[in-house]
């Protein structure tokens, strides 16, 4: 496949001292003319959606570290009832049976 030429990175641009700063798609700068009809570059409309979508428009420049996953309790679970972790689950029977019997 070829490349594109399209750009995926945010370029900041401030309108004035009062004013919040945006990012601007490095897509958008460039120009797409065929003939004599103006268009936007590829990927220009993806890019712009995409920066109306985000809450912190600082994420379009650097993003943040990832919390957490949501999944990781479902995962266990699954991974528990196909029997991937048959082996570390003995052990940690075996585990919370000596506690218990040491405590009784």
């Amino acid at each position: 496949m070829s490349q594109s030429g399209y750009s995926d990175s945010y370029r900041p641009l401030q309108a004035g001292p009062q004013t919040d700063l945006r990012y601007l798609p490095q897509a958008c700068l460039a120009d797409d003319m065929i003939g004599t009809v103006p268009r936007l570059p590829p990927g220009c409309a993806n890019a712009l959606n995409l920066a109306e979508m985000v809450i912190d428009q600082r994420d379009l420049s650097r993003g943040r570290e990832m919390g957490p996953a949501l999944v990781g309790p479902a995962a266990s679970a699954v991974e528990q009832y196909l029997g991937v972790r048959e082996d570390q689950e003995a052990d940690r029977r075996k585990q919370l049976e000596s506690e218990s019997a040491i405590t009784n």
